[in-house]
C-alpha cells in the first residue's frame, strides 16, 4: 500500500506542494538473503570474498566484520583494492581537496532518484575529506589520482541519507564523518583501512566497501572511537530501488544480479529503476504517477 505525504513550504511568494509516496513494502529494512541475493551472492560468497565471518546488522543494512573467528578461505578469483593509511588529526591542512570524481561515460543515462541524487556515483575508495590529514605527501598524490581511487557505487551506498528513525542504512559517508569529526575535535590518530571488494577480479563493478579503523591511544583520558562505533565493517553496494526482474528459472535472480557486476551497467537496465524522477521538456519533475515533485532547495 502506498501513503501519500503532503509537505507545505511556505515563502513569501509561493506555496510549494510536494508530494511524498513511500511504498511501505520498499521502506521496511530488507533481509540478509535479500541484501546477498541482489549482490548476486549465493549463501556463504560474502564471507569466502571478505575472508571473514559477519553478522548482518538489519537495522542499517550493514555487516559486521568479525575479527574474533578463524578467516574463512577466501573465493577464488576474487579482488580487493584499496588503501591503508594513519589519519593525524593534529595535522589538518586548511586547503580544501580538489579532487572530484566524474561518470562521463555514464551520466547521460544515469537515472536521477526522487530525492534528485543521481542512482549511481563515481565514489573515492579513500575518503576526499581525508587528504589533508595524511602526512605522507608522496602517498597523498598517489591517492588523488582518479583511476586508482574511483568506482561505480551506488549513492545510498556511498552518501548519508536523511536518519529519520533508529532504522536507517549506514553509507560509507556515515563511517567517514565521523573519523573527520573524531579527527577535528579531539586531534588524535587512526589507523584507517579501506578496501573495495569484487566477486571477481574482472568484474567492472565491486559487490562493496570494507572499512576497518583503529584509534592509535596517546593516553589513558584519550577518547576511543571504536568504543562508540562498529570499527570493522562491510557496506554492500546496492540499491533497493535498483530492481531487476526475475527469470523464470531463477526465482532468487542471483544470477542477472551477479551479471550486473560482472558486466557493469548499460541501457537495457534503464526500466529497472523504481522511485526516479522524470523531468518534461518544461524542466519540470515528476514521479512515477504523474505527480509534479517540488525540491526545497529550489525555494527562493
Amino acid at each position: 500500500m502506498i501513503k501519500k505525504f503532503i509537505i507545505y513550504f511556505m515563502t513569501k511568494k509561493y506555496l510549494l506542494v510536494i508530494i511524498l509516496k513511500i511504498n511501505e513494502r520498499m521502506a521496511k529494512a530488507l533481509k540478509e538473503s535479500e541484501v546477498l541475493d541482489r549482490l548476486g551472492l549465493k549463501d556463504g560468497e560474502l564471507e569466502k570474498i571478505l575472508g571473514f565471518k559477519v553478522c548482518y546488522d538489519e537495522k542499517h543494512t550493514i555487516f559486521r566484520v568479525l575479527d574474533d573467528n578463524r578467516p574463512v578461505k577466501k573465493l577464488k578469483g576474487s579482488k580487493t583494492k584499496g588503501w591503508r593509511v594513519r589519519l593525524n588529526g593534529d595535522t589538518e591542512s586548511c586547503e580544501k581537496s580538489t579532487s572530484k570524481l566524474g561518470l562521463k561515460n555514464l551520466r547521460s543515462n544515469n537515472p536521477v532518484k526522487i530525492n534528485g541524487q543521481y542512482f549511481f556515483n563515481h565514489g573515492h575508495i579513500l575518503a576526499s575529506q581525508f587528504y589533508s590529514f595524511i602526512n605522507d605527501k608522496e602517498k597523498e598524490n598517489i591517492i588523488k589520482d582518479n583511476k586508482r581511487n574511483g568506482f561505480i557505487q551506488f549513492s545510498v551506498a556511498n552518501l548519508q541519507q536523511e536518519e529519520a528513525s533508529d532504522n536507517f542504512r549506514k553509507s560509507q559517508a556515515f563511517y567517514e564523518n565521523k573519523i573527520v569529526n573524531y579527527l577535528k575535535n579531539e586531534g588524535g590518530k587512526i589507523q584507517y583501512e579501506v578496501t573495495i571488494l569484487f566477486y571477481d577480479k574482472d568484474d567492472k563493478i565491486p559487490i562493496g566497501t570494507k572499512i576497518l579503523f583503529k584509534t592509535i591511544k596517546q593516553s589513558n583520558s584519550q577518547k576511543i572511537l571504536e568504543n562508540d562505533e562498529d570499527s570493522h565493517i562491510f557496506i554492500p553496494n546496492f540499491d533497493k530501488d535498483f530492481d531487476l526482474p526475475q527469470n523464470d528459472d531463477n526465482a532468487n535472480n542471483v544470477d542477472s544480479y551477479r551479471e550486473f557486476y560482472c558486466k557493469g551497467y548499460d541501457d537495457k537496465y534503464q526500466k529497472c529503476f523504481k522511485n526516479i524522477a522524470i523531468p518534461d521538456e518544461d524542466g519540470k519533475v515528476y514521479d512515477e504517477a504523474g505527480h509534479q515533485v517540488f525540491y526545497p532547495s529550489r525555494c527562493q
